[in-house]
């Protein structure tokens, strides 16, 4: 501590101390939230249709999400459906069938607990 120096005035240097370190962590901080999201530009008419196909409350990347995945949806489907319409299938012995099945019963009764 400085001599003859009052007490506020060194409280009012310990302040501000700890503003200006808090303040750089929350600059931190922010830093670090601004590095995890990222800007996308579109048009204000897609905006729109982005909050008609959301609900309140969801957030646009929400939004995005749920539109990418039913794509995905569909685009497995088309694929599943080219497969079974295109590929030869093979129908397994009944051995195996059996064997699988009892595998999925062992699996299933081991999660339950039975």
């Amino acid at each position: 501590m400085i001599t003859g120096t009052p007490p506020y005035v060194m409280m009012t240097y310990w302040m501000f101390y700890q503003w200006k370190t808090l303040s750089t962590m929350l600059a931190i901080v922010l830093m670090v939230i601004m590095a995890t999201r990222t800007t996308i530009s579109v048009r204000p008419e897609t905006k729109e249709i982005l909050k008609e196909l959301g609900t309140k409350g969801q957030t646009y990347d929400e939004i995005i999400r749920m539109l990418v995945e039913r794509v995905s949806i569909k685009e497995l489907d088309k694929r599943w459906n080219r497969i079974l319409e295109e590929e030869e299938f093979t129908e397994l012995d009944e051995e195996v069938k059996e064997g699988i099945y009892r595998h999925y019963l062992e699996k299933r009764d081991h999660k339950t607990g039975d």
